[in-house]
């Protein structure tokens, strides 16, 4: 066994001195001072070999963090500002798995929130471009010649009549309205034109420009034959928010007259 020093900080290795197999004890005459063997002549002054050096051992030091290490300060710290509390057990004198373990718990909520708010985003996102009001999957001309030609007066007496119908007006434009609300289809769609029937009348009918091709911009006086799907009523907000409401035809073709 070996003997430390009185402070515990390293070992003692006298070479001028014997030392005793059994008990690690060092003296200066034949016998062990404590168990009584006589020393052998390997383990005499002169004869031993060098003990190596011991590495020097961690010395574990319980309940000795700092006030700002302690859990309580900790998580009053992660309530009151999270980046701050996550520094503070990071720099703690903790185990690694547990600074891990603690931070994930903790920092996982808002990863859940933010990774909702987002995804959600992203999903409207993509419905609102995917989500086209018109049906694309027939070509131009088919969809022409699905069309049957409405009168604007009986379109607007009778609207909910022709709604999803595949209808053809002639019609005259009068103004341009953005709606300033974002519906389902969002603001790729959100381009209306109120119309009036080319011979004049009171029925004013709103045009949403859902052109498959490309988009157009129509003027005051414009006389344009429109081919898409009745909307029913709705209600769109111009300029100062003003509210316009009208029978709608979601058009997927224009025809403007030359």
């Amino acid at each position: 066994m070996k003997r430390k020093n009185y402070d515990g900080s390293e070992y003692i290795d006298r070479p001028d001195l014997n030392k005793c197999p059994d008990c690690g004890c060092y003296f200066g005459g034949q016998n062990c001072p404590l168990c009584g063997k006589p020393c052998p002549e390997e383990m005499k002054a002169g004869n031993r070999k060098p003990e190596a050096k011991p590495k020097p051992q961690k010395v574990k030091v319980v309940g000795s963090f700092a006030w700002y290490h302690t859990w309580w300060f900790i998580a009053v710290m992660m309530f009151i500002s999270p980046v701050i509390g996550i520094i503070l057990l990071a720099t703690s004198p903790r185990k690694t798995w547990v600074k891990i373990l603690v931070s994930l718990l903790i920092i996982s909520p808002y990863i859940i929130l933010i990774a909702t708010t987002y995804g959600s985003l992203l999903f409207i996102g993509l419905s609102n471009k995917t989500q086209v009001p018109v049906d694309t999957s027939l070509t131009r001309t088919e969809y022409i010649e699905a069309c049957d030609e409405v009168d604007v007066e009986a379109f607007y007496r009778d609207y909910s009549e022709y709604a999803e119908d595949y209808v053809a007006l002639n019609v005259i434009v009068e103004e341009k309205i953005t709606d300033s609300n974002i519906d389902s289809f969002g603001s790729e769609y959100n381009v209306y034109y109120l119309c009036s029937p080319v011979g004049g009348g009171d029925y004013k009918i709103l045009v949403r420009d859902c052109v498959q091709s490309a988009k157009r911009n129509y003027i005051s006086g414009d006389v344009i034959t429109v081919y898409g799907e009745g909307a029913g009523q709705i209600t769109v907000y111009g300029m100062g928010n003003t509210p316009v409401s009208a029978p709608c035809v979601y058009a997927a073709h224009i025809d403007v007259e030359k």
